[in-house]
C-alpha cells in the first residue's frame, strides 16, 4: 500500500514552489517585453507576397544592399557581427540591388564576380572599407580588378568574369527578382521572405541585429504550426 500523502507541504518543497513561480514569472515577463519591442506596422512590414527562401532548411536572413551605397559600408560591419553570432537556425544571404542609377549595375557585377572566383568572404568589408574607410573608390573597372589580385585573382581574370555572359545573367536575375521585396533604399532586410524593415523603422543601427533575431524566432513559431 502506498504511504498516505501528507496534506502539508514540506518547507523546503514550498519554498522551491515559490522560487519556481517566481522564474517563470520573469520569463514570462521578458517574454512578454520582447513580444512588445517590434511592432508590425512600425519597426517591419508584411511583404504582400511571400518570396521563396534560398537557404534550404533554415530561416533566409536577406541583406539587399550596394557597394555604391555609403549607408551600406556603415552596416556592414554590423550585419558582419550578427551573422557571426547569429541563430543555428538562420542564414545570411546577400543580394545586390540593380538599380539603375551611377555605378549600381557596375557594382552589382563585381558582387557576383566575386562570388563566383571564390573570394567573396574576404572582399565583401574590404571594398566597404576602401571606399569609405579609406575613401578610396575604384575609378575604374582598371582600378576593381587590381583591388582584387590581393584575394589571389589576377586583374584580367576578375575583369573577364565580371563581363561575362554569366554574371550578365545574374544581373538581369537580381534585377527582375528585387522589385518583389518591396524595398524603398538600401541597405534593407527581408526576413524569412515575409517580413522587410531597413534601418529607419528598426529604430537604429543597433536594433538590426535584435529586430532580425526576433523575426526569425517569429518564422520559427509560424514553421511550427505547419
Amino acid at each position: 500500500m502506498s504511504p498516505k500523502l501528507s496534506a502539508t507541504m514540506h518547507p523546503k518543497l514550498r519554498m522551491l514552489q515559490v522560487v519556481l513561480w517566481f522564474l517563470l514569472l520573469c520569463v514570462s515577463s521578458l517574454s512578454q517585453a520582447q513580444v512588445e519591442q517590434f511592432v508590425e506596422g512600425q519597426h517591419y512590414f508584411s511583404l504582400k507576397q511571400v518570396q521563396p527562401q534560398q537557404t534550404g532548411t533554415k530561416i533566409e536572413v536577406l541583406e539587399m544592399f550596394s557597394y555604391a551605397c555609403p549607408h551600406c559600408g556603415q552596416v556592414a560591419p554590423a550585419v558582419k557581427a550578427w551573422e557571426s553570432a547569429r541563430p543555428a537556425q538562420a542564414q545570411l544571404r546577400l543580394l545586390p540591388v540593380v538599380w539603375q542609377k551611377p555605378a549600381w549595375p557596375e557594382y552589382a557585377a563585381v558582387f557576383f564576380a566575386a562570388q563566383k572566383l571564390g573570394v567573396l568572404d574576404k572582399s565583401h568589408l574590404a571594398l566597404f572599407d576602401l571606399m569609405y574607410v579609406q575613401n578610396k573608390p575604384p575609378q575604374n573597372l582598371e582600378e576593381v580588378g587590381a583591388f582584387f589580385e590581393q584575394f589571389g585573382i589576377k586583374k584580367e581574370v576578375f575583369k573577364q568574369t565580371m563581363e561575362s555572359p554569366e554574371i550578365n545573367a545574374m544581373l538581369q536575375d537580381a534585377a527582375k527578382v528585387g522589385g518583389n521585396y518591396e524595398i524603398e533604399g538600401t541597405p534593407s532586410f527581408v526576413v524569412a521572405g515575409r517580413w522587410r524593415f531597413d534601418v529607419g523603422t528598426a529604430g537604429g543601427m543597433d536594433r538590426i541585429g535584435p529586430l532580425i533575431n526576433f523575426l526569425v524566432s517569429k518564422a520559427l513559431v509560424a514553421q511550427a504550426k505547419k
